[in-house]
């Protein structure tokens, strides 16, 4: 994965999970270490079966562990691509919206926003 970090820099937790997918949380020590793994996410396909777990193959997702209130915001923001919004992501506390490459891309702070988007 082109990646390494030491096992002192990061822990690790197992969250429980009502889905049969299980729910892995890596806590990282340091900020830069942990842009540089979501950055590398975009650039690799990860599974079960390179990272030595036994058993059928399936996809590894590398997300960010949102609070609660901005993960909610940030799925309702992901509707906007029903309406002409060809890209949205979450990055350093705050959700964007924007409709095609080069355009000026919005922050989204509360689902107001959203709700006035779509309506108009």
């Amino acid at each position: 994965m082109k990646f390494e970090i030491k096992h002192s820099e990061y822990g690790i937790q197992t969250l429980p999970s009502k889905e049969s997918r299980k729910l892995v949380l890596v806590k990282l020590k340091e900020k830069s270490t942990r842009d540089k793994l979501l950055e590398l996410k975009k650039t690799i396909k990860l599974d079960t079966l390179e990272c030595g777990i036994d058993g059928k193959s399936k996809i590894i997702y590398i997300n960010e562990n949102l609070p609660k209130n901005v993960r909610m915001l940030y799925n309702k923001a992901k509707t906007l691509k029903n309406h002409g919004y060809r890209f949205v992501w979450y990055k350093n506390g705050n959700v964007y919206a924007r409709k095609d490459k080069g355009d000026m891309f919005i922050i989204i702070k509360h689902s107001r926003q959203i709700d006035s988007i779509i309506d108009s």
